[in-house]
């Protein structure tokens, strides 16, 4: 019997997120766990990665975990006392006697769900335990151990001393997890890790990025596309898997060699397998996976597949990694200036302002920059409200027209605050807050209307999941959606049968026991594009603004375009991106690849963006942007001042450093000019 995590007390202290046969039956299979003989889990809980690897299957084959929790340690055992082949430690993975004992093995996989615990914890940990480590101790007994590991040269181990001395103080515990993951695992072995959301885009991990390209080969990056395989820790869940190679000389020179970057959308899982609905009818759907992610680039309501090249990858992390001490020290700059960079062709204004600079560029998407388009209801007189008034509970709304209510109570649960238009918005600001926020979409997942619920009762189907009874005027408002002709007397329509709403309906299944139905008043699960780090209006009547939506927070409509960061491919962070959007450069950019419409107005939309041209930037640059970034939002009294200096940082990081003012006086005017042009009568 699988262990709950409700069962165990140490979440925060010991970072205990245990996976779940799911996702470690996905992870095992993306690993290739079948050609390994030996596997371990160093930070193994109650053994779901071990299970997942299938003990009995191969009696020759050896198994390995550590447990420091007494009570996770037992019952790990107990799930495995039946498996000779299966060995389990009592003790901290990071104790010094602990890695000598690993380290008399070489491992062909190494497999965990590393533990999340901040560094304020980790101190607080150790002040309540002796067993447990503090992060110097944990540093001084990673270098002491890099003698134990046979498979490493000198050089492996004075590089791995100097990553190891260099990680911050500030690192929560999956640094120290990871670098330990990576001494054990054999030359040809591979690694296979669970990732929370945004961790790989932290500063303090980047010296975890610099190990999987200077010792591995990533080979695929799988993402929870819509945060569903872990409520209970409320974080949007990424696999990495990535095959040890002998140190290399560049992490930069990979030639055209790629790997797997797939996001899995919820649609896809089905009796206990998160991709079960892209094989119907295979008991086993994780062992044809990784064939058909290495296969072909695809997208549809399952999964999106996107091959990356490792050379393109490695230059954004190249260019993040490029303001830190310790990667001067352990990258020499001789062995990356010889590396070719990719560059874009330039709009027209842009190369006559450029004159003859030739800088290099990249794509958005290859700083991990994803561009889409906001949510679409297909009925948004239905699933938008204005709001009333606010309460803990809920909130009171006015429906749209046709509906005659005047007021309804939605609950907490039922509903996420939208941005629906351009006017709600200040034209001063460059994120929204609460203040901006006047409408809600109906977001329904675990409430029924009285007449659903009672036909899930008579089919059995209520037993298997946990519906409630919607409140009395919003069943009513779905009632009265069902009659409304939204259409002619001649040509009548109903809501439900709107060709954009009809999809929602999803029927129960009885081949499918545990595919929850859907209703057509039910929005099919939001995903980062609906709930984006910035958006961009797509009509634009005066320069475009890009806008921040602080912690993904509000739902963002169709009207504009959606920005989102995407997970461990980006040196930028949010901040970083709203600067670099923002600038004269990339405004100018917008006006030239966007459409003028009739009106004058600008047509934006994200085609057309992920055309723009990148300037490359180093570390330092966007560090300097992210803090510029932060002063567009907190302090919009003298933007136009903000974005002068931001303009400078990326005129200078496009060689240009003659003239500077002239050159940011002159791109200031193009962007005033293109304006002007496009809205004259």
């Amino acid at each position: 019997m699988e262990a709950k995590i409700n069962d165990i007390s140490n979440k925060k202290n010991l970072g205990q997120y245990f996976s779940g046969s799911p996702v470690a039956s996905l992870l095992a299979h993306l690993a290739q766990f079948n050609k390994a003989k030996s596997i371990i889990d160093p930070m193994v809980g109650t053994g779901d990665m071990l299970r997942a690897c299938n003990p009995k299957s191969n009696i020759q084959k050896r198994f390995f975990g550590v447990e420091l929790d007494q009570v996770v340690w037992r019952k790990c055992n107990q799930r495995f006392s039946a498996n000779q082949n299966v060995s389990v430690i009592r003790g901290n993975a990071f104790d010094l006697d602990v890695i000598n004992q690993l380290a008399k093995h070489q491992y062909d996989l190494v497999i965990t769900n590393p533990p999340y615990v901040r560094y304020q914890t980790i101190s607080d940990n150790k002040n309540n335990s002796p067993e447990n480590l503090d992060t110097s101790e944990i540093k001084r007994n990673l270098i002491a151990s890099l003698d134990y590991f046979g498979h490493l040269d000198t050089q492996d181990k004075k590089l791995f001393e100097l990553l190891i001395s260099s990680y911050s103080g500030l690192s929560d515990l999956a640094v120290p997890s990871w670098i330990l993951c990576a001494l054990l695992t054999s030359i040809g072995g591979r690694i296979a890790m669970v990732v929370p959301q945004t961790w790989l885009n932290r500063e303090y991990a980047a010296i975890v990025q610099y190990i999987l390209f200077k010792w591995f080969q990533i080979e695929s990056i799988v993402e929870d596309g819509n945060s569903t395989w872990f409520s209970d820790a409320q974080v949007k869940t990424t696999l990495i898997v990535a095959k040890r190679v002998k140190r290399k000389k560049s992490i930069l020179i990979w030639g055209k060699k790629q790997f797997s970057y797939c996001a899995i959308f919820s649609k896809a899982r089905v009796n206990g397998s998160l991709i079960g609905q892209l094989f119907p009818g295979v008991e086993l759907p994780e062992g044809d996976f990784l064939n058909l992610i290495k296969s072909k680039e695809q997208q549809n309501a399952f999964i999106r597949v996107k091959h990356v090249n490792l050379a393109s990858f490695a230059q954004a992390l190249d260019f993040k990694l490029d303001s830190l001490k310790w990667y001067h020290k352990v990258e020499p700059i001789k062995s990356r200036a010889k590396v070719k960079r990719q560059t874009l062709k330039v709009p027209s204004h842009l190369r006559d302002w450029l004159g003859d600079n030739n800088p290099q560029f990249v794509s958005l998407d290859d700083i991990g920059l994803n561009v889409s388009q906001g949510l679409r209801t297909g009925a948004n007189m239905f699933f938008y409200m204005s709001v009333l008034d606010k309460t803990e509970k809920g909130v009171s709304a006015v429906p749209n027209s046709p509906f005659p209510q005047k007021q309804i109570t939605i609950p907490t649960g039922c509903f996420k605050e939208v941005l629906r238009k351009q006017s709600d918005l200040s034209d001063s600001s460059y994120t929204i807050s609460n203040k901006d926020i006047q409408g809600i979409a109906l977001v329904i997942r675990e409430h029924l209307n009285t007449k659903n619920l009672e036909e899930c009762k008579k089919s059995g189907v209520y037993k298997r999941f946990t519906f409630k009874r919607l409140p009395k005027d919003l069943s009513q408002h779905i009632l009265l959606a069902e009659k409304i002709n939204v259409g002619t007397d001649d040509k009548p329509k109903f809501i439900p049968k709107l060709s954009a709403v009809e999809p929602n309906t999803k029927k129960w299944n009885p081949a499918k026991p545990n595919d929850s139905p859907r209703y057509w008043y039910m929005l099919p699960p939001l995903t980062s594009r609906h709930l984006p780090d910035l958006f961009v209006p797509r009509v634009n009547g005066k320069n475009p603004i890009t806008r921040l939506n602080p912690d993904s927070k509000y739902v963002i409509d169709a009207n504009f375009s959606t920005i989102w960061l995407l997970e461990g491919l980006s040196g930028h962070d949010i901040y970083s991106a709203l600067a670099l959007f923002n600038s004269s450069w990339f405004v100018v950019a917008m006006e030239e690849y966007g459409t003028v419409m009739g009106g004058g107005a600008l047509k934006l939309e994200a085609t057309q963006i992920k055309k723009i041209p990148v300037p490359k930037l180093d570390g330092i640059a966007i560090s300097k942007l992210s803090n510029l970034g932060k002063t567009l939002v907190s302090d919009p009294t003298n933007n136009e001042g903000t974005i002068d200096r931001i303009d400078t940082i990326l005129i200078k990081q496009l060689g240009i450093n003659k003239s500077t003012k002239s050159k940011q006086a002159e791109l200031k005017s193009l962007k005033h000019e293109l304006l002007k042009q496009r809205t004259s009568k």
